[in-house]
Parts: C-alpha cells; structure tokens; sequence
C-alpha cells in the first residue's frame, strides 16, 4: 500500500510507556510485528493503515505530549491523540490489540479528561454489540 517515494516511517508493535519509549518482547527468536506510517506528503501528518496502528499511534502522541502545541500539527499530543481515536470508531468489536491500545491511551493521556472520555465512550459503543459478533 505504500505509494513509491512517499515518506514512511516503521514501528515496531509494543506497550507505549511515557515519553514514547515502546517495549516490545526480548525473546530475540521471536517474530517482530511493526506498524507502518505514512506521511501525508501536503499535510505531513502521519497516517495509519489499520485501526491498531492508528489506536498505538494516538498512545504515542499521548505520551509525549505537552503543554505547548506541535509545530507541525498546531495541536497538542492529546489533542491529536484525540483525533486519532475518532478516527478508530468502527461498527464491529475491537481486536485484543485494538482494546489494549484504546485502554493505554486512556492511561496515558489522563492528564487530558477529554481523551480518556472518549477513549471510554469508544470501548462502550465497540462492546455494546459484542454478543452479535461473539454468539
């Protein structure tokens, strides 16, 4: 899916902790799983494939953010944090790893009442209908 000569930017798939440090497994013989973002070549924003990339990627922004806005996106990392997980709202149950995301980013970003709501108000609307989709 990645468009020749556009930006992308790997990551590997792991537990984001604050300041955006990300721990993955220390098993050397097991199988790394990355994420891969592309920079929107007018915008420069980053942007997610899939719902779990976008979910690990609002946990990121979470984690590092502060009080001042970001140069590129004039927004602060909760605040595109935030918009990243309205991004997320999908009509289905999330995955284990979409759920463990949505969950860290709420941790994460508890300085911010507006993102863990959301973040909660997400799970909730994802897990109303569970039992149509796990009889």
């Amino acid at each position: 899916e990645c468009l020749r000569g556009q930006d992308t930017l790997l990551v590997p798939y792991g537990k984001v902790e604050q300041g955006g440090k990300i721990v993955t497994s220390e098993d050397c013989g097991k199988e790394m799983h990355t994420h891969l973002y592309s920079v929107h070549p007018r915008l420069q924003h980053l942007q997610a494939p899939t719902i779990a990339a976008r979910l690990q990627l609002a946990c990121m922004y979470a984690s590092t953010s502060s009080l001042l806005p970001e140069p590129r996106t004039r927004m602060t990392g909760e605040e595109t944090a935030m918009e990243l997980v309205r991004g997320s709202w999908v009509n289905r149950c999330l995955t284990d790893e979409e759920m463990t995301n949505l969950r860290r980013a709420a941790v994460l970003g508890r300085r911010c009442a507006g993102l863990v709501l959301l973040c909660h108000e997400l799970e909730q609307s994802a897990c109303q209908l569970g039992f149509l989709h796990h009889p």
